[in-house]
C-alpha cells in the first residue's frame, strides 16, 4: 500500500474551522475521529455535539413569559380597581 500525503496537514499545523451540517433536527449526536501519522500511531478522539437553541426561540420564549406576567399583572390590578 502507497501513502500519499500531498493531502495531508503539516505538523505543527491546524486543519481549521472544521464543521458539518446536519440537515435535520437531532438531540445529541455522537462523533469519532481517528487520525494517522503515517507512522503507524492511530489517534482517536470522540465527542457528543450539544443542541443548541436557535436565538429567536430564546427570545419567543422570553417574550411568552413577559406577555404572562403582564396579563397576571394587568389583572390583579383591574381587581384591585373594582
Amino acid at each position: 500500500m502507497t501513502i500519499d500525503s500531498a493531502n495531508d496537514i503539516a505538523a505543527g499545523s491546524s486543519l481549521g474551522g472544521f464543521s458539518f451540517t446536519v440537515n435535520q433536527k437531532v438531540r445529541n449526536l455522537a462523533y469519532a475521529a481517528e487520525f494517522d501519522d503515517h507512522a503507524g500511531n492511530l489517534s482517536t478522539t470522540s465527542g457528543t455535539t450539544a443542541l443548541v437553541p436557535e436565538p429567536i426561540s430564546s427570545i419567543f420564549f422570553v417574550l411568552g413569559g413577559v406577555v404572562l406576567a403582564g396579563r397576571r399583572y394587568l389583572k390583579s390590578k383591574r381587581r384591585q380597581i373594582a
